[in-house]
Order: structure tokens, then C-alpha cells, then sequence
């Protein structure tokens, strides 16, 4: 396994897990969000590494997805309802490629990352209500962990 990439493929694999939905950011990326009522913000962080034993690992990523909404004044709901398209895509595995623009991204099959059942919650939505000084702009997170353990890595 190449580690210089691992990360790279990982977080371009989750990103193109999550790619179909409408007005999507990943987080540090440059955006606008004027011209839109509801979009969608991807943080990825990790990989966190546990080695278990001699060149067997266990790798975790936790995947945030923010949920932006204005509120209607005739609708209170919008937010849940980009909420349930979010949760959708929280599937039980995410496949990790070599993705990415440089002579090694090869696009072949790397690992699977699996979401973490085993912990209180395997998914946590938070509802923060309205951002400060907009009294329009509601704002949710969509919160899951996925791990895979890796021989040799």
C-alpha cells in the first residue's frame, strides 16, 4: 500500500461517494452560496491509525456533512428534508479508489470502508438552529464514522 496516497484516495473516494448531491462543498474549498437556499458542506477527517499488531491496522474516518438551509417562511422542514437525502448516502460501505489527477491514480480498487455500528450511534444528526445574526440560515450536521483494518499498511 502506497501511505504517501492513502489519505488523497480516501478522501477522494468519500468525496465522489457523495458527489450526487446538489450544491455540495468540500470543506476548504473555494464557494459561493449566494445564489443558493440550501447547499451542502463534506469534512472529512482522519485517517485516525491504530496499529494492532505487526503490519495490521485499524483506520477510522469521521465524515461531517453540514446541511444549510434558508428558512421559508411558509415551509419549516427544508432542512430535514436535505437531512434525509444526506442520510441516504451515509451507506453501510464506501469503496476507496486510487482517484486523483498523477500518474499513480489509477482508479483501481484499494479497500472498503465500513460505518462503525458497533458504537452508541453509528449516525448522529445534530439540529443547531439558526446561524447567529441570520435569521433565515439554519444550519444541521450529519455525523458517521467508518473504519476498515489493513494488513501491511
Amino acid at each position: 500500500m502506497d501511505r504517501a496516497n492513502v489519505t488523497k484516495w480516501i478522501f477522494a473516494s468519500i468525496a465522489k461517494h457523495f458527489n450526487s448531491l446538489p450544491h455540495l462543498h468540500i470543506s476548504g474549498e473555494i464557494r459561493k452560496t449566494s445564489d443558493w437556499d440550501n447547499w451542502y458542506e463534506l469534512k472529512i477527517d482522519g485517517p485516525y491509525l491504530h496499529n494492532l499488531s505487526k503490519d495490521y491496522w485499524d483506520i477510522k474516518i469521521e465524515v461531517d456533512l453540514q446541511i444549510y438551509s434558508i428558512q421559508q417562511r411558509d415551509y419549516l422542514y427544508s432542512n430535514q428534508e436535505l437531512q434525509g437525502k444526506g442520510l441516504e448516502l451515509f451507506t453501510d460501505s464506501i469503496s476507496v479508489f486510487k482517484l486523483g489527477n498523477k500518474p499513480e491514480d489509477d482508479k483501481s480498487y484499494l479497500f472498503c470502508l465500513t460505518l462503525n455500528n458497533s458504537d452508541k450511534h453509528s449516525l448522529d444528526v445534530a439540529n443547531f438552529g439558526f446561524v447567529e445574526g441570520n435569521d433565515k440560515l439554519t444550519v444541521s450536521d450529519i455525523e458517521g464514522h467508518y473504519h476498515t483494518k489493513l494488513k501491511n499498511f
